[in-house]
């Protein structure tokens, strides 16, 4: 059992201990218990990932798995950084198909072709919607999307980390630096609702969860 043995050091030792802990663990063929709160640790090392909250055991899967599929919003919002945006609302019914609505900030959202008979029985209820950075993408001007304004750019790189708000709710994108968003820029986003996962808003039990990506 290993309880965070990199805990002390730099982020490039860090890196590298990971990676030689890796290549050890794959030589010896032996089961390690590895005990971490650090994200990279837990998805690049496990073979089968054990989320934990006060000790009570919320998920047990493979990385990729619990990252696409959370069992509920507490492991949504640990895993995965930057954290997961959550918005309140409540799903409706919308031309034959399932809407998330959230009137507040003038947000309806279609939740894909094929959705109404899985979600007829929860037309009504109180929700969350959870959507990560990477499924907020900016569209051109025009298209209907949802209009934010961009608050704060954190660059990564050839990244950026983008907080945008829209009546006081604010959410983080990840894009592509070259795409040239500016502060205090208006900019249309839409949500990769194919990739959006809903929550019991009493609960927080998750409802859906979107489809596997590509390579996944």
């Amino acid at each position: 059992m290993l309880d965070e043995p990199p805990s002390q050091l730099d982020g490039r030792l860090r890196a590298e201990l990971r990676h030689e802990l890796h290549l050890l663990q794959r030589r010896l063929r032996k089961t390690m218990i590895y005990v971490t709160h650090d994200q990279a640790e837990a998805l690049t090392l496990a073979d089968r990932l054990v989320v934990m909250d006060r000790g009570l055991v919320q998920q047990v899967d493979r990385p990729l798995a619990v990252y696409e599929r959370p069992i509920n919003r507490f492991v949504a919002a640990f895993l995965g950084w930057p954290a997961m945006n959550f918005l309140e609302g409540r799903l409706e019914g919308c031309d034959g198909e399932m809407c998330f609505a959230c009137p507040p900030l003038g947000v309806k959202l279609n939740l894909g072709a094929g959705k109404a008979k899985d979600w007829a029985a929860h037309a009504g209820h109180e929700v969350t919607l959870g959507i990560r950075p990477e499924d907020v993408v900016p569209v051109s001007p025009g298209r209907g999307a949802l209009v934010m304004q961009v608050v704060m750019i954190e660059a990564l790189g050839s990244a950026c980390l983008v907080t945008l708000e829209r009546q006081g709710w604010q959410a983080t994108a990840r894009f592509d630096l070259r795409q040239g968003v500016e502060q205090q820029q208006a900019i249309e986003v839409c949500f990769q609702m194919e990739h959006a996962h809903l929550f019991d808003r009493q609960t927080g039990i998750a409802l859906s969860s979107g489809p596997r990506r590509a390579g996944g």
